[in-house]
């Protein structure tokens, strides 16, 4: 399998390039760094620069709104924005993918727009205080009434929710029925009866919030997919949330080992000498980010090639590259001395962000249950 760009791709990153150069991708990183508060508003910014040039949703459907082209597109732009220092895409395809795929046409026509151009922002309210890893195990309540639902419960650790206008929400709406019986509402963040208590963080930042969802109204034409399909639906915004070509943190991680190594050579001219525990923690992030990368471009291949894969080798990548982060920034604390520290540029916080990596997104112990029974065939038992 070859990884290098063919003749259209070549072009696309080209056009990228220099679309990149010339917008404000460095001014609003430093705003954004420099500015926390300002951070949601920059983000939203960045989105809709990104939208009006052309680089989201490349491999939606062009019915939708989008390109048409193969994930590796997808791979491209996130790659070309990491290598440039820019802020990444916003994440936000995989929602849209669980709309193109179980939404009614109506929906389609009425939400797809808005979540991709950044006129709207959006959440995933999925989790719960007793239903994280287990997510068939969600409580949150939605009884029906004339023309609609009433929703009852709590969701936790939901992303962005203060600045969201619309929500993902799973709710139960059959009791006896663990699978069956979950249902997929998008809800207006503005609904009355909604509560949002943002969580400060251990960086300082408040992304992730309790929603509380007190006799909220839900019409019922605001239902993805059919009462009861909510199952299906949140196993395809896993599935997306976890592809290879949505995870474009490689280039990113690529950009910050590239600065540390040229760091390390520099204080080797310094001092004439760098330790080896410096040198070996340099080789080993290299070894694993070059081994990410190439099972990410192998998984891309496969799933342009064969189609939507299972979602197997999407825990498998989650789960590598959860390592890969957290010894990247692990070692450039604990080796070398204090210029390849990221204690003295501000990295520090990505230190204690990546340690969440393994948590989010669906814990390191699930994707591994999984490989276990779907790959190895091992029982649950």
């Amino acid at each position: 399998m070859r990884f290098d760009d063919d003749e259209g791709q070549a072009e696309f990153r080209r056009q990228l390039r220099e679309w990149i150069a010339d917008s404000e991708a460095q001014a609003l990183r430093e705003e954004h760094d420099r500015d926390r508060a300002a951070r949601p508003e920059v983000r939203r910014r960045w989105h809709q620069q990104l939208y009006r040039g052309g680089w989201l949703g490349v491999s939606w459907p062009r019915e939708v709104g989008g390109k048409g082209l193969s994930t590796f597109y997808e791979h491209i732009v996130n790659a070309e924005l990491g290598n440039a220092g820019a802020l990444p895409k916003p994440y936000v395809s995989y929602l849209g993918w669980a709309l193109i795929t179980h939404g009614s046409d109506e929906q389609k026509q009425q939400l797809l727009p808005g979540l991709l151009s950044g006129e709207e922002g959006w959440c995933q309210g999925f989790s719960e205080p007793n239903a994280g890893s287990d997510l068939a195990g969600l409580q949150l309540k939605a009884v029906a009434t004339d023309g609609g639902y009433i929703l009852d419960g709590q969701k936790i650790w939901t992303s962005d929710a203060a600045e969201a206008d619309r929500c993902l929400v799973l709710a139960r709406t059959d009791l006896t029925d663990r699978y069956g019986g979950i249902t997929a509402f998008v809800v207006p963040m503005g609904s009355r009866g909604i509560e949002i208590r943002p969580i400060r963080q251990i960086t300082g930042d408040a992304e992730f919030c309790e929603v509380f969802y007190d006799g909220v109204e839900v019409p019922e034409n605001n239902i993805v997919g059919g009462i009861g399909a909510g199952w299906q639906v949140a196993m395809t915004v896993l599935r997306y949330e976890r592809a290879p070509e949505e995870l474009g943190f490689t280039s990113r991680f690529a950009t910050v080992l590239d600065e540390r190594t040229r760091r390390a050579r520099s204080e080797r001219l310094r001092k004439g000498v760098i330790g080896s525990d410096v040198v070996a923690a340099l080789g080993r992030n290299r070894i694993g980010l070059d081994v990410l990368e190439t099972f990410v471009l192998w998984q891309i291949g496969q799933r342009t090639n064969e189609g939507q894969r299972d979602g197997v080798e999407n825990s498998m990548l989650k789960l590598f590259m959860a390592q890969v982060e957290q010894a990247l920034f692990r070692d450039g604390i604990e080796y070398g001395p204090d210029e390849l520290s990221p204690l003295l540029t501000g990295d520090f916080v990505e230190y204690l962000y990546s340690r969440a990596e393994s948590i989010m997104g669906g814990t390191s112990q699930i994707q591994k249950n999984i490989i276990a029974s779907r790959v190895l065939g091992m029982p649950r038992q």
